[in-house]
C-alpha cells in the first residue's frame, strides 16, 4: 500500500466489511497470531475482522487473559488511529444510526476488555488518556450497554479526578460537556444495574458489580457536593473560588436534576428490597417484630430470603447509596422524593442504630433525615418507627463517648429539633423531656473544647424548644431543672465567644421567656 493510500485510510471514517469478506477472513483466521497479523494489512476490512476475532479469542480463552505479556502484545498490535475512528463513527448519508452504534460499541467493548486485563501502570499510558474525550463524546450516540461500559472504562482510568480538580479550562473554553456527559453516563449505568442487583446477591458476580456501582455512587456524592459549592460561589461574588468552577448551563442542570432524582428513586427501591430480603424478613414489620436488631450481624433470619454472607451494613454499596441519597434529600427541594424516602425510614434507622458496630452510617442517615423530616409523611414515619428513641440514644452516646464526634451529636440534635418544631408532632411527649436533664448534665460537664461546648449548647436549645411546647403541668415538673439550666448557661456565657455566646444567649432568652427564673 502506498504512503498516500496509508495516509488516506488513517483520516477517513472506517468502512464496515461485507458479509462475504468477514466470513472468509474468520474462516481462515483461527488463532491469536492470525488475528494480530491481520492488523498489519492496514485496510479497514482486515482491521474489523482482526479486532472482532481478537475480542472473541480473549473472551473464550482464560489462559490468554491471564498472560500479561500476551495481553500487552495484543493491545499494542491494535492500530490506535483505527480504534479512534471507530469511536468517532456517527450516522451519516453513508451509514445508518445502527451501523454507527455497532462501530462505537465494538471499539468500546475492546477497550473495556483490555482495561480489565492490563496492569494499572499501563492504564496510565497516553494511548488510554487520549481516548477519554473520545469515549465521552460517544455517549450521546451509544446504546445503554455501551454507555455502561464507557462508564466502567473511565472509572478504571481515574477520570473522575480530572473532572473535579482543576476542571476549568483556559479563559473562553469550557469542560462542561465532559462533566455533564460523564455524570449522565454514571446515572444510566446505575439505573440499568441496580434493579437486577438483588437477584445477584448470592452470585460471584455480585461483588465486582456492586463495587463498581458503589464507586459510581461515591462520584455522584462528590458531584452533588460540587454543585452545592458552585451555587454557593455564585452567591458569593467575592469568593476567589467562584472563577475556577466551570458552570453548567441551566438546561443541563435541570436535566441532571431529573436524572439524579430518577436514579435515587430506584436506589430507594433497592434499599427497601435489600433490607426486606436480608434483615427484616418482610416489608413493614415493626422493629420489635424483627428477629435481630444488630445490622452488622450476618446470622440468617428466620423468615428472610436471599440472605448473603455479607450483611447489609457490611456491604460497601449500602453506605455509598445512603451517602448519595442523603445529600440529595437534604439539598434538593424535591418533596415527592422525600415522601418516597419516608418509606424506608425503618431501613435508615436500622442502619443508624448499628453504626458503631460496622460501617459509619451515623452522619449520612442523619443528613438524610434532615431532608425527609421536612415533609409531614417523614415526621409520621419517624415517630411510628420509634425514631426519637433511636436518635436520642445516638445523641447520648455522642455526649459520653470520645469515639463519637461532637459533630454527629450536633446532627442528631438538629434532627430531633426538626421533629419537635413540626406541626405534625403536637405537644412535647413526657418521655422526651429527659433532654432537659441531659442538657443540664452536658453544660455542667462541657470542657473548654469548642466542639463539645457547641454540642452542649445545641442540646440546651433542644431542651428549651421542648419546654416551650410542653403542656403547662409537664413544664412545671421540670421547672427546677430548667432553672439549673438557666444558671449554667449564664455561667458558660462568660467564657464563650462568637457563635457559642450567641447560642447561650438564645438559651437564656428562651428560658426567661417561659418564665423560668435563676435559682
Amino acid at each position: 500500500m502506498s504512503s498516500h493510500e496509508s495516509e488516506k485510510s488513517s483520516h477517513e471514517e472506517p468502512t464496515a466489511p461485507s458479509d462475504s469478506d468477514e466470513k472468509t477472513s474468520f474462516t481462515s483466521a483461527k488463532s491469536l497470531d492470525s488475528a494480530l497479523t491481520l492488523f498489519k494489512a492496514g485496510d479497514d476490512t482486515s482491521n474489523f475482522v482482526a479486532i472482532s476475532l481478537l475480542r472473541s479469542i480473549l473472551d473464550e480463552r482464560k489462559e490468554l487473559r491471564e498472560d500479561r505479556k500476551t495481553i500487552l502484545r495484543c493491545w499494542e498490535s491494535i492500530p490506535p488511529k483505527f480504534l479512534s475512528r471507530l469511536l468517532k463513527a456517527r450516522s451519516s448519508d453513508k451509514r445508518t444510526k445502527q451501523e454507527a452504534q455497532s462501530m462505537v460499541g465494538l471499539a468500546v467493548a475492546v477497550i473495556h476488555v483490555f482495561v480489565n486485563l492490563l496492569p494499572h501502570e499501563i492504564l496510565q499510558d497516553q494511548k488510554f488518556s487520549n481516548q477519554a474525550d473520545e469515549l465521552i463524546a460517544a455517549v450521546p450516540s451509544s446504546s445503554p450497554t455501551t454507555v455502561s461500559q464507557i462508564s466502567q472504562i473511565l472509572l478504571a482510568l481515574n477520570f473522575p479526578s480530572l473532572l473535579f480538580s482543576n476542571v476549568a479550562g483556559p479563559k473562553g473554553t469550557s469542560t462542561k460537556p465532559s462533566a455533564y456527559l460523564f455524570i449522565k453516563m454514571l446515572l444510566i449505568d446505575i439505573r440499568s444495574t441496580i434493579p437486577s442487583l438483588q437477584e445477584k446477591l448470592n452470585t460471584s458476580e455480585y461483588s465486582t458489580t456492586s463495587m463498581r456501582i458503589a464507586e459510581s455512587f461515591d462520584i455522584l456524592s462528590n458531584f452533588i457536593g460540587y454543585l452545592v459549592r458552585s451555587l454557593d460561589n455564585d452567591d458569593d461574588s467575592n469568593s476567589s473560588a467562584g472563577g475556577s468552577q466551570p458552570q453548567l448551563e441551566a438546561s443541563q442542570l435541570l436535566q441532571l436534576r431529573t436524572d439524579i432524582s430518577e436514579t435515587l428513586s430506584l436506589t430507594i427501591e433497592h434499599l427497601r428490597d435489600r433490607f426486606d430480603a436480608s434483615v427484616a424478613g418482610a416489608a413493614g414489620l415493626h422493629p420489635s417484630a424483627r428477629a435481630f436488631a444488630d445490622p452488622s450481624s450476618s446470622t440468617t433470619r428466620a423468615i428472610t430470603w436471599q440472605a448473603s454472607n455479607m450483611s447489609m451494613a457490611e456491604d460497601p454499596l449500602t453506605l455509598s447509596e445512603v451517602r448519595a441519597l442523603a445529600l440529595w434529600l437534604r439539598e434538593d427541594d424535591n418533596d415527592a422524593l422525600r415522601r418516597e424516602a419516608a418509606g424506608i425510614m425503618d431501613v435508615l434507622l436500622h442502619l443508624y442504630s448499628g453504626a458503631r458496630a460496622g460501617a459509619e452510617f451515623s452522619s449520612p442517615v442523619l443528613i438524610a433525615l434532615e431532608g425527609i423530616l421536612t415533609v409531614p409523611e417523614g415526621v409520621d414515619a419517624f415517630l411510628n418507627e420509634e425514631g426519637w428513641s433511636t436518635v436520642y440514644q445516638g445523641l447520648k452516646t455522642a455526649l459520653h463517648s470520645e469515639e463519637v464526634t461532637a459533630q454527629q451529636g450536633t446532627e442528631a440534635v438538629r434532627v430531633l429539633l426538626t421533629v419537635v418544631e413540626s406541626e405534625v408532632t403536637g405537644p412535647s411527649k413526657e418521655d422526651w423531656m429527659t433532654v432537659v436533664d441531659m442538657a443540664v448534665e452536658a453544660l455542667q460537664g462541657s470542657r473548654s473544647q469548642h466542639e463539645r461546648l457547641d454540642l452542649a449548647i445545641a442540646v440546651s436549645q433542644l431542651a428549651v424548644e421542648l419546654l416551650s411546647k410542653a403542656p403547662r403541668n409537664l413544664r412545671k415538673r421540670y421547672s427546677a431543672q430548667a432553672s439549673k439550666l438557666l444558671k449554667l448557661a449564664g455561667t458558660k456565657q462568660g467564657i464563650a465567644d462568637g457563635e457559642a455566646e450567641e447560642g447561650l444567649v438564645e438559651v437564656i432568652e428562651g428560658l426567661e421567656g417561659l418564665g423560668i427564673r435563676n435559682i
